[in-house]
């Protein structure tokens, strides 16, 4: 539905981060898909930080949601079959630096 057969890579660079509480955030930034670019905005949320399983270390788990217009992007495939809208749904889990020691 994407042409990923054309346009296998997808990619997102933050140009900012607006802090919306505690634990939230909305990051904003450039999603280029489909030979297009145009901003993004995620809804970015910090599930937890604690020990990772796999390796023992500290790491941090994150979500983010956003929307995207496939029209934008110059994406047509199917517009009878699919909607416009897609919602994009990441789950990350990334390492916690491990401060030098003193």
């Amino acid at each position: 539905w994407l042409d990923a057969a054309q346009f296998p890579t997808m990619t997102f660079r933050s140009t900012s981060v607006r802090p919306t509480g505690a634990q939230t955030a909305e990051v904003i930034g450039d999603l280029t898909l489909h030979g297009a670019t145009h901003p993004v905005t995620l809804t970015v949320s910090l599930n937890q930080i604690g020990r990772n399983p796999s390796n023992g270390g500290q790491a941090a788990g994150f979500s983010a949601t956003g929307t995207l217009s496939r029209a934008a992007f110059g994406i047509n495939t199917a517009p009878q079959l699919i909607g416009d809208d897609v919602r994009i749904t990441i789950e990350a889990l990334g390492a916690v630096p491990t401060p030098p020691a003193q």
